[in-house]
């Protein structure tokens, strides 16, 4: 809140606390001169004349309400002050400082001021959302907001989400940040290496033609195994894809599409990274009691997913329980 909003307002009870003691004394002063006057009235004759006393006390009304309206305008006009406060550039710059995302309650002209708008994406990329078109289309406070936060750049132009500098910038960051890219840019090899090298799910806003690439999805899925399921099928079935999956996520292991769940090199890499893989696992491994003891080795609960034998088995519930 700026500060001439806080000393508005710090002023305002001590506007309020005379208004409502005017009005009291309206009440009591009205009702003291009508008693004094009427009081005195009843020792005089019947034929004694009322209009003077009558003019005095209307004369006091005047002035007490008089006295209370002056002090109700001047509330009014705190109040229109508070209410039609506008912070100044300094104020607003202040207040990104500490918060961009401030910029959505910034005046227009200041959500349309380069400086303003540098400050607050420097500080929360996201506040690039309350920059006006025209920032949204400056490089320069596009690329300190895709360097802040990569997803930014959802609310740049379409101009600039086709810049390839831009977006490298962008996806260093934040590698999901290939969603909001051109298709174009979607395609270019450098940049979706970039992206999935970050975070290896950006392999699913990529183009076919690199969802089959070897190496990208190599790259992908050993930053993030469950990125194994956005690779072409053919890749997810290719056994050095798989074990790199699973080497980074066991669990990845229920992504693949060629029978590696039967490869007992392939699982044993699974549950060795998380035991609860066993459960892709195909039934004949299940019941592999050198691929169960590596299962419960890395989590007791694994056994739950062994062959009815091997969950009898001595040596295997030994080891499940000290897990």
């Amino acid at each position: 809140m700026c500060s001439r909003v806080s000393n508005v307002l710090s002023g305002v009870p001590c506007l309020i606390d005379p208004v409502v003691a005017v009005l009291s004394s309206v009440s009591s002063k009205v009702s003291s001169v009508a008693q004094a006057h009427w009081t005195s009235l009843a020792g005089e004759e019947v034929s004694g004349d009322f209009s003077s006393h009558w003019e005095y006390i209307k004369d006091q009304c005047r002035i007490c309400w008089g006295m209370a309206s002056a002090c109700i305008q001047q509330v009014a006009q705190t109040f229109y002050r508070f209410m039609t406060c506008v912070p100044d550039k300094e104020e607003v710059m202040a207040a990104v400082a500490q918060n961009g995302s401030a910029l959505q309650s910034a005046p227009k002209a200041l959500q349309a001021d380069k400086e303003v708008v540098l400050v607050a994406v420097a500080q929360d990329g996201r506040a690039l959302r309350y920059a006006s078109a025209g920032l949204k289309r400056d490089k320069e406070v596009v690329l300190v907001a895709v360097a802040r936060n990569g997803s930014a750049l959802y609310f740049a132009s379409a101009e600039l989400q086709a810049d390839k500098d831009l977006l490298m910038a962008a996806v260093a960051q934040n590698g999901l940040a290939l969603s909001s890219a051109s298709s174009e840019l979607r395609g270019d090899r450098e940049v979706v290496m970039a992206a999935v090298a970050q975070d290896g799910s950006a392999l699913f806003f990529t183009s076919p033609e690199l969802r089959a690439d070897k190496e990208v999805v190599m790259v992908a899925v050993a930053q993030n195994g469950w990125a194994l399921r956005f690779a072409s099928n053919g890749l997810r079935g290719d056994k050095e894809v798989v074990m790199a999956a699973v080497a980074q996520n066991g669990l990845a292991l229920f992504y693949d599409s060629a029978g590696l769940k039967g490869d007992k090199d392939v699982v044993m890499a699974a549950v060795a990274q998380d035991g609860w893989a066993l459960e892709f696992a195909s039934e004949a491994l299940r019941a592999d009691k050198e691929v169960v003891m590596a299962a419960v080795a890395q989590n007791g609960g694994a056994l739950r997913y062994a062959s009815a034998e091997l969950k009898r088995d001595p040596d295997v519930l030994q080891a499940a329980s000290s897990r």
